[in-house]
C-alpha cells in the first residue's frame, strides 16, 4: 500500500469530500486491485484541523491491505459582511454612541462567525453629520472582512447657552472681567458680540454682551448686561497700601513711574503722595484713595479721590518658622537649592541661585549688596518668608518670568539698580530705593502696609494665569527641614496653550499609583490614566476631537492632589 496525506478546502456550504484519489499514492498487487475504500470522506468545518483516515485495497483473491494517512480540512472562505445606517442623536452631554450589533445586518459565514468590533463607536459634536465606520466580522477559524456602513450624527433639539461673570483670580494682573459660557446640548462654535469665538472672554468695558452657540442645527443666544469699574478690580492694581490712618501710606518719590496697573490706598482715611516728579500718566495707569498729595511737578492723569475696598488674596504664613536649615551661599558661587523648608537664606556678592521647589519656607531672605541672580525651575512658585526680605543693589530676581509670589511677614527691601519680577505681599512695609543714575524696575503686584518709591519704574505683569494665588488659606503642612513631604505634589503642563498634544511633569517623592484626569470645560471627563509612578517623569497626553477652549488636568497620588488649567486650540 502507498498512501499520501491530502488537504481539503471547505466550501460556501461548510462541506468538503475526500476522494481515494486524493490518499492513494500508487497502490499495486501482483493479481490486480479490484476495489479501493477510505474510512472517511464527508467533512464539514467541525474537522477544521488535521486528522487521519485509512485507504484500504482488496485484490483479486479477496486478499485486503489498508493504511493510514493525514488528511488536513481547511476553511479559507472569508466572512460575509452585511451592514446598515444608522442614526444618532447627541446626548445632553453632546455624546452619542453605537455598538457592533447596532450595524450589524446578518453578516454570516460558511463555518460561523467568532466575533465582530466596530471602527469607532463614541460620537461628539465634532462629528455631526455623515461618518462612515467599518464593521470588522472575523470567523471562527481566523478569517478576517470589513464592511463599511454610515452612522449619521444629529445635533439634539435643544441646546442652551449662559454667561457668569467672574474677575481673574489672585495675584493675575490685567484689570479684566472674565465672561464663561456654561453650555449643553453638544455646542461646537461660540461666536460673542465682541467677534471672539472661545467659551470665555476677557472684557474691559461697560455694556452688553451676548454670545451665540451652536449645536447642528440648533442655535442658541444669551446676553449678560458688565458694569465695568477699573479700580474697584484687584487685577487692575500694581501698588496697594492697607494702612487706613492719616499718615502717608503710598509714597512716590524721586521721578518713580507707574507704567501699568493702578495705585491704590486702602479705606477713609488712606492717602497716595506723589513728589518730586513722578508720574502715574501712562495709558493703563490710575490712582484710587481718599486722599492724594502730589507735589513737586509729579502728575497722575487718572485720579480717583474715592476711599478705597478690596477683596485681597488670603495671606498665607509659614508654619516652619523655628527651622534651622539655614543656607549661606558664599560670593561668586552658582548652586541650586532643592529644599523647600529653610531658615535664614543668605546670599554673597555675585552669587547665582536657583530654588526648585513650587512651595518654599524661609525664615528670612537676604543677599549682599552686590550683583545677586535668583532664579526658579518652577513654573509657579510660592514662597512664605516669616521675617524680612532685604535684597542688596544690582539684583535680578526671576528674570526668566516665572509666575513667583512672596508673602512677607517683615519688610521687604530692595536696593538700586535691579529688576524684580514677582509679586509680594506683607503687612509691613515695602521700600525700594533707585537713585537717579541706577533705577529699579519692578513688575508684579505689591501688597503692604506701606509702600515707599524713590527712582523706581512699575509694571504690572499680565502674563500671569493660571495663577499661583487664590482667595483661599491653606496652612496644611507641605514639606519638612528636609524639603519635600513624600505627600507633596507638583505637576505642569506644556507647551500650554496646545492642540491636545502636550506633555506632564508630574514630581513627587513619593510612589504609587498616579491618577491623570482631564475635564472640558462643561466638566466632562475627557481623558483618564493610571500609571506606576516611581518618580519625577515626563508623560505625553493626546486629547483627541476635542474643542477649543480651556481644560482642567488633575494628577492624584496617594491622596495628594495637583490642577492645573490648559487651553486647546482645536485637538488634531
Amino acid at each position: 500500500m502507498s498512501v499520501k496525506d491530502a488537504v481539503i478546502y471547505v466550501n460556501t456550504a461548510g462541506n468538503a469530500t475526500l476522494t481515494v484519489a486524493d490518499i492513494d499514492n500508487g497502490s499495486s498487487d501482483n493479481v490486480g486491485i479490484v476495489s479501493k475504500s477510505l474510512s472517511k470522506t464527508a467533512y464539514n468545518c467541525s474537522n477544521v484541523g488535521t486528522s487521519s483516515v485509512t485507504l484500504t485495497a482488496t485484490d483479486g483473491s479477496g486478499n485486503a491491505s489498508s493504511a493510514d494517512a493525514n488528511v488536513t480540512v481547511k476553511d479559507t472562505i472569508r466572512p460575509t459582511p452585511v451592514t446598515r445606517n444608522i442614526t444618532l442623536t447627541l446626548n445632553s452631554s453632546g455624546t452619542a454612541s453605537c455598538t457592533a450589533s447596532d450595524i450589524n445586518n446578518g453578516s454570516y459565514d460558511n463555518c460561523s462567525v467568532a466575533s465582530m468590533s466596530l471602527s469607532k463607536t463614541t460620537f461628539n459634536a465634532t462629528n455631526i453629520g455623515n461618518n462612515t465606520v467599518y464593521l470588522t466580522v472575523t470567523d471562527v477559524n481566523g478569517n478576517v472582512n470589513v464592511g463599511p456602513a454610515i452612522v449619521t450624527i444629529v445635533a439634539p433639539q435643544n441646546c442652551s447657552v449662559s454667561i457668569t461673570q467672574d474677575v481673574l483670580p489672585g495675584f493675575c494682573q490685567g484689570g479684566a472681567i472674565v465672561l464663561k459660557t456654561s453650555t449643553s446640548g453638544g455646542v461646537t462654535s461660540y461666536l460673542w458680540s465682541t467677534g471672539a469665538t472661545s467659551p470665555t472672554i476677557n472684557v474691559f468695558a461697560s455694556g452688553i454682551y451676548s454670545v451665540t452657540v451652536t449645536a447642528g442645527a440648533c442655535t442658541s443666544t444669551a446676553s449678560t448686561m458688565v458694569t465695568y469699574n477699573k479700580s474697584s478690580l484687584l487685577s487692575a492694581y500694581t501698588l496697594i497700601a492697607t494702612q487706613d490712618n492719616q499718615n502717608m501710606q503710598l509714597g512716590l518719590k524721586h521721578h518713580s513711574e507707574v507704567l501699568s496697573g493702578g495705585v491704590g490706598a486702602l479705606g477713609s482715611a488712606g492717602e497716595i503722595q506723589v513728589t518730586e516728579e513722578s508720574m502715574v500718566t501712562a495709558n493703563t495707569t490710575f490712582a484710587r484713595a481718599a486722599d492724594f498729595d502730589i507735589t513737586g511737578g509729579s502728575i497722575v492723569t487718572n485720579k480717583v479721590q474715592q476711599a478705597l475696598s478690596l477683596n485681597l488674596p488670603a495671606w498665607k504664613s509659614n508654619p516652619y518658622y523655628t527651622s534651622t536649615n539655614n543656607k549661606t551661599v558664599a560670593s561668586n558661587a552658582t548652586v541650586t537649592i532643592t529644599d523647600s523648608v529653610m531658615g535664614n537664606v543668605s546670599l554673597g556678592v555675585h552669587s547665582v541661585v536657583t530654588f526648585t521647589r513650587p512651595v518654599i519656607y524661609m525664615k528670612s531672605l537676604s543677599t549682599a549688596s552686590q550683583g545677586c541672580t535668583i532664579k526658579f525651575s518652577s513654573p509657579n512658585v510660592e514662597i512664605r518668608v516669616y521675617g524680612a526680605v532685604d535684597l542688596g543693589e544690582d539684583m535680578s530676581f526671576n528674570l526668566d518670568m516665572k509666575q513667583v509670589v512672596i508673602y512677607c511677614g517683615g519688610d521687604y527691601g530692595l536696593k538700586k539698580n535691579s529688576k524684580f519680577v514677582g509679586s509680594v505681599y506683607t503687612p509691613l512695609e515695602i521700600k525700594v530705593e533707585g537713585n537717579i543714575n541706577y533705577r529699579d524696575y519692578m513688575y508684579g503686584m505689591y501688597i503692604a502696609k506701606k509702600i515707599e518709591s524713590h527712582w523706581t519704574y512699575w509694571n504690572w505683569n499680565s502674563s500671569c494665569c493660571p495663577c499661583s494665588g487664590s482667595n483661599k488659606t491653606d496652612l496644611s503642612p507641605e514639606a519638612d527641614e528636609k524639603g519635600l513631604l513624600k505627600d507633596e505634589l507638583y505637576m505642569n503642563a506644556f507647551p500650554n496653550p496646545n492642540d491636545g498634544r502636550f506633555d506632564l511633569e508630574v514630581v513627587s517623592e513619593d510612589k504609587g499609583t498616579l491618577q491623570i484626569t482631564v475635564f472640558d470645560f462643561t466638566g466632562k471627563m475627557v481623558y483618564n490614566k493610571d500609571l506606576d509612578f516611581t518618580g519625577r517623569t515626563i508623560i505625553p497626553v493626546e486629547l483627541m476631537n476635542q474643542t477649543t477652549g480651556y481644560y482642567l488636568v488633575r494628577v492624584e497620588l496617594n491622596g495628594a492632589t495637583y490642577s492645573k488649567r490648559i487651553m486647546i486650540n482645536g485637538s488634531h
